[in-house]
C-alpha cells in the first residue's frame, strides 16, 4: 500500500481499493465524520457517558464535555492547500450564524507530526520576514538553539536554515 492512511484503515478491518487515493483519516467527534468504536457506538457517545474520565476534569469543564480537537492522519503525496481556521470566538460566532456551513463551533489548532518521510514548510515566508523574526523573537531563537546559525542567517546567508528543515 502506498498510503499510510490506507494502511491504518486496513488495520481496522476496512476494505481498501488500490485504485482509490487514501489521503486523510479523521478520528474524533466531528459531525462530518464521527469515529465509530469497534465495540459499538461512537466516540462521542463514549465521551458523553463519562467526560471527566475520558477527557479529564479540566478539559471536560473547559470544553463542555466535548472533545476539543479533530485528530487527522494525512498521507501527503503532493502539495496540499493551506487551510486557515478561525479562532475559538470567531468559530462559535460563525457556527451560531450559519451552522449548515460552519458545522463546528470549535477552533481548529493544528500540529504536524510526520509518521513517514515528508518534506514540509517550503516557502511560507520571504527571507526578510524570517530574518526579522529570528532576530526579534526570543522564543524562535531559543527553538532554533544555534546562535551561530541564526547569526549566519541574519547576515544574509539564505542557505543557513536548510539544516533545520532537512534534519531527521
Amino acid at each position: 500500500m502506498a498510503s499510510k492512511v490506507a494502511e491504518l484503515v486496513a488495520a481496522q478491518g476496512g476494505e481498501i481499493d488500490d485504485a482509490e487515493p487514501y489521503a486523510e483519516l479523521w478520528m474524533g467527534t466531528h459531525v462530518a465524520c464521527p469515529s465509530q468504536l469497534t465495540t459499538g457506538g461512537s466516540l462521542e457517545e463514549l465521551i458523553a457517558a463519562a467526560p471527566d474520565v475520558h477527557l479529564g476534569p479540566e478539559v471536560a469543564a473547559e470544553f463542555d464535555g466535548k472533545l476539543p480537537f479533530l485528530f487527522k492522519v494525512l498521507s501527503v503525496n503532493k502539495a496540499l492547500s493551506i487551510q486557515a481556521h478561525p479562532d475559538k470566538a470567531l468559530a462559535a460566532k460563525l457556527h451560531a450564524r450559519a451552522p449548515d456551513i460552519y458545522r463546528d463551533p470549535n477552533h481548529k489548532p493544528e500540529m504536524a507530526i510526520a509518521l513517514t518521510d515528508v518534506e514540509v514548510l517550503c516557502g511560507f515566508r520571504v527571507h526578510a520576514e524570517i530574518r526579522q523574526f529570528m532576530t526579534s523573537v526570543a522564543a524562535l531563537r531559543a527553538l532554533v538553539g544555534d546562535d551561530a546559525l541564526v547569526s549566519r542567517y541574519a547576515d544574509g546567508d539564505d542557505d543557513a536554515l536548510k539544516p533545520l528543515f532537512s534534519a531527521a
